[in-house]
């Protein structure tokens, strides 16, 4: 795990210096996927940085304007962090349709990875991006759930068929093991009911895929498509 005390070098550089995510998290971290993302409370990037961590920079009216507005990265940065030196300023989120939509956008987007990783056989990768998937539409059930941790929102679903998946994905994701296709099928067929989308099934993508070698993922509000390239023609399906 990146150790967040080389980050106390911003210290006195930056208004503030925050880490969040699973990382952050010792029940959900993964030595194969995890990192640690920082926030850095500056008008500007400081001239020096620690390399290795994934950073975001933001001014404290930014940060509090975004708040406001219903950015989701104030979920994570209210309920998932850390300081580590430094302060935020007050912030008050309020869920609005930029919050969802932008969630909603995020969970297709960890669908079509997960697509093209089990077309690629990249299957422990496709693992981590269905479990984020899975995680991100509980999160979108209730942006203030609180506390991001896998278990507690496990519990807070519990019984329900996401709350099963996350379980069964987190497993997999911390020990680096691939997604099955049968589990990538009921992932699909979870986040179709959430989302109101007909998200394919792995055996369809591959069929519209076969003879590229290296096809392309969309998902959007109208569904997923394939998107193929060869020398001479560029052509795509709607699924």
């Amino acid at each position: 795990m990146m150790a967040p005390g080389m980050l106390k070098g911003l210290c006195g550089k930056v208004g503030g210096v925050l880490v969040f995510g699973s990382a952050n998290r010792p029940m959900d971290y993964s030595r194969y996927f995890s990192d640690l993302n920082v926030l850095l409370i500056s008008d500007k990037y400081p001239q020096t940085y620690p390399w290795g961590y994934s950073y975001i920079v933001v001014s404290p009216d930014n940060l509090s304007s975004r708040c406001i507005y219903g950015d989701p990265l104030c979920i994570w940065v209210m309920w998932d962090s850390r300081l580590i030196c430094g302060s935020l300023p007050r912030l008050k989120f309020t869920e609005t349709t930029w919050t969802l939509d932008s969630l909603r956008q995020i969970i297709l987007n960890n669908v079509a990875l997960m697509y093209e990783d089990m077309l690629l056989g990249n299957n422990a990768w496709a693992s981590n991006w269905a479990y984020h998937a899975v995680k991100d539409s509980l999160i979108m059930m209730n942006p203030t759930i609180g506390n991001l941790s896998d278990f507690n929102l496990m519990n807070a679903y519990k019984g329900s068929e996401l709350a099963r998946l996350l379980g069964e994905l987190r497993v997999l994701r911390r020990l680096g093991q691939g997604l099955p296709v049968g589990l990538a099928d009921r992932v699909s067929e979870a986040l179709s009911r959430i989302l109101g989308i007909n998200l394919p099934t792995v055996g369809s993508i591959r069929a519209k895929a076969s003879g590229d070698a290296y096809p392309s993922i969309q998902c959007d509000n109208y569904g997923c498509m394939v998107l193929r390239f060869s020398d001479y023609e560029y052509d795509y399906y709607y699924l």
